[in-house]
């Protein structure tokens, strides 16, 4: 299974840990590893290669992924989406209306809000 993880970006992990709390410690880069810690879990590291080409990336990505899933209390599954989308940009749009169209909206008015954002 870990080879799923070899298309994973080390920078996209990194990133995505720094945004949970996490900090780099970077005495390890001389090492060609990314080592982050979090001051809330004292004793936890995550610890990849900063080389993706590296014979064990897969493996390692694997078990710092499931490692942040396991202290974030998050699935797998989640934490791989969110380490995917790091660098997509999102804009989410919600409409609070009082017309009880059974959560959907003619195109138009849509089209209207958006144009309006």
């Amino acid at each position: 299974m870990s080879e799923n993880f070899r298309h994973i970006a080390p920078t996209d992990i990194r990133d995505y840990s720094k945004s949970l709390g996490w900090f780099l410690l970077p005495e390890a880069l001389r090492d060609g590893l990314y080592v982050l810690a979090n001051p809330a879990y004292h004793i936890r590291q995550l610890v990849f290669p900063v080389n993706s080409d590296t014979p064990d990336y897969a493996d390692a990505v694997e078990i710092s992924l499931r490692k942040l899933a396991e202290i974030s209390g998050r699935p797998l599954e989640t934490v791989v989406a969110g380490v995917n989308e790091v660098k997509d940009d999102t804009l989410r749009l919600q409409i609070v209306d009082t017309r009880d169209e059974e959560n959907f909206i003619p195109l138009s008015y849509a089209a209207e809000a958006i144009n309006g954002a």
